[in-house]
């Protein structure tokens, strides 16, 4: 299990690694006071094929239900990395995690323009800064995307603005919108001149 060293480990699996390079506790979300140390799961792994047998049918939390018992047999062992870590848990820190993709070039594919990255086939008629925008998706004139997260095949109405959004895979975009901090589902349709701040879109989506 990768490790990563935090200020504040209350929104993660927290870690107690012992010299020998063992796992013996696992804490999932403790409270600041019952962390055993500040060392976290970063979220990458390299699992024996005898781990895979020990999952559950149906749904499960692995950290719950498969890396606390084995940490507890003295089965799991971590390795604490350098680099840089994002905890892309939430909209805003999978824009930032974005960001450090932008800045470092970590794409394959696509382009990057300034200091935005485009897939292919993107039709661009708009102003486009700090985003990225997913494969085949079209940017109408007069559209103003800043800090955005577009995924592919998604459609930009004219004039509509759009700042630190997610745009879910095949999302339009309406004409003359507004949408600020906004999660905007898969295929969702925005009408036209709707404006928003915060929340997602539709209303009652939650996934």
């Amino acid at each position: 299990m990768s490790l990563w060293e935090v200020e504040d480990p209350t929104r993660f699996g927290v870690c107690d690694i012992q010299e020998d390079g063992k796992i013996y506790q696992f804490q999932e979300k403790p409270a600041l006071e019952d962390a055993v140390s500040n060392m976290i799961n970063a979220g990458c792994y390299i699992l024996e094929p005898q781990v895979f047998d020990r999952m559950p049918n149906g749904p499960h939390s692995m950290e719950r239900d498969v890396y606390t018992p084995i940490a507890s047999e003295g089965l799991l062992n971590g390795f604490a990395f350098q680099g840089h870590f994002v905890d892309a848990g939430t909209p805003s820190s999978w824009l930032d995690g974005m960001q450090v993709c932008i800045a470092g070039k970590r794409w394959s594919t696509g382009r990057l323009n300034g200091n935005s990255w485009f897939g292919e086939g993107i039709s661009n008629g708009g102003e486009t800064s700090f985003s990225a925008i997913g494969h085949n998706t079209t940017i109408n004139s007069g559209a103003e995307i800043v800090r955005c997260a577009v995924l592919d095949n998604a459609i930009i109405g004219e004039n509509a603005t759009i700042v630190e959004c997610l745009i879910g895979e095949g999302a339009t975009i309406s004409n003359n919108s507004e949408l600020v901090s906004v999660v905007v589902d898969y295929g969702a349709i925005v009408p036209e001149g709707h404006s928003q701040f915060g929340g997602v879109y539709p209303p009652e989506s939650t996934d």
